[in-house]
């Protein structure tokens, strides 16, 4: 994630970009403490434009969340017209794993 955060600096470039990435996929569950509930989760997020596309998805269960992310590039190298799509995927994905989960102990 940190060498994409690179590639979303400017908003435009005058030389190709490189994101050395083609695509990933992983789920993973986070376990709640006990005594802990989820009292915010934030909402799904996908996007497809011409660079490629993402979803990210958090789903509760009784003591846990598990969150579904997707990331797919169109390409490995976007020239200068290609980098404005790729800034926006790349720019709302990272959004989207920053937002927080809240927490309250009940």
């Amino acid at each position: 994630m940190e060498a994409l955060t690179r590639v979303i600096g400017p908003l435009q470039r005058q030389h190709p970009v490189t994101t050395y990435l083609g695509g990933i996929h992983w789920t993973t569950t986070i376990h709640l403490p006990e005594g802990y509930q989820v009292q915010y989760l934030p909402p799904a997020q996908q996007l497809h434009n011409q660079a490629g596309s993402f979803t990210y998805a958090l789903t509760q269960q009784e003591h846990s969340v598990t969150v579904h992310y997707t990331l797919q590039l169109q390409r490995v190298v976007y020239n200068p017209q290609q980098y404005p799509a790729l800034r926006t995927l790349l720019k709302l994905d990272y959004a989207a794993q920053q937002s927080p989960i809240i927490l309250v102990r009940q």
